[in-house]
């Protein structure tokens, strides 16, 4: 074959397009809270964890509240659980634990349910690697209930917001993905936004998701470095608590990086 034959097979080759085989990764999937860590009860564990135990004995309890998240790390490895009781140092979790922690671990009871007052002190939630991991989120997922009825005009079932909530990426400086005020805007700025029909309880619901990875989306995805410290964070900077909103919870989704 000439080279003359040989370019124009090349030619034809990426002016046809080539076939791709897409194939998804197996690294470990990546599926947390975003939590106020920035209030935080900080516990040291007084003995490692045991796998699929839903126990675990800590130095001092002070500070931890049944319906918090736990969230323990070590070895670049997260658990996250919901505390269903403290008593005399021992926390009850609903989850089991998924590998052996030990007293050498990071350990933290946090608030994951935003219905918290920013307004005077914005309230930061964040979700975030551990030092020498990388994670890609690839989507987060909003979820609002509360007592009474919601539409666009309304934040929840609350008025419109008047400073609104932040989605953004913090690594030293930081990027504003979006600032939001009502249910219309989350609409705007994310996918799959819906109010779900109404239980018999008469509780309310709202539900968005926003992708990033995907061409037909963002078309990348938010990279967090936990050796930069880096954070995908939500701000409240308005009163939530105190009226008709009940819950308001983000989840972070995506996998960790390889290599």
């Amino acid at each position: 074959m000439t080279t003359t034959e040989i370019m124009n097979n090349v030619y034809n080759a990426i002016s046809k397009g080539l076939d791709v085989a897409l194939q998804d990764q197996t690294s470990d999937i990546i599926d947390y809270y975003m939590l106020d860590k920035v209030n935080a009860v900080e516990l040291t564990l007084f003995e490692s964890t045991v796998v699929d135990g839903k126990t675990l004995t800590v130095v001092d309890d002070t500070g931890v509240v049944a319906g918090r998240a736990l969230e323990i790390s070590e070895n670049g490895h997260v658990f996250q659980a919901i505390v269903l009781s403290v008593v005399d140092n021992v926390i009850t979790v609903n989850a089991p634990f998924d590998t052996i922690f030990t007293v050498d671990a990071v350990c933290v009871v946090a608030e994951w349910n935003m219905i918290v007052d920013g307004s005077t002190t914005s309230r930061i939630f964040s979700v975030a690697p551990p030092v020498g991991v990388k994670w890609d989120i690839t989507r987060i997922n909003m979820t609002m209930t509360a007592t009474a009825a919601m539409d666009d005009s309304k934040f929840g079932s609350l008025d419109a917001l008047t400073n609104g909530v932040v989605l953004r990426k913090k690594n030293g400086e930081v990027k504003n993905i979006f600032v939001v005020s009502d249910n219309g805007g989350i609409a705007e700025r994310c996918y799959d936004a819906d109010y779900p029909t109404k239980v018999p309880a008469e509780i309310y619901a709202f539900r968005a998701r926003r992708t990033f990875g995907g061409q037909d989306k963002n078309g990348v995805v938010v990279r967090l470095d936990g050796s930069e410290s880096e954070e995908l964070q939500i701000i409240i900077q308005d009163a939530l608590s105190g009226g008709t909103l009940t819950k308001f919870a983000v989840v972070a989704q995506g996998h960790v990086v390889e290599g």
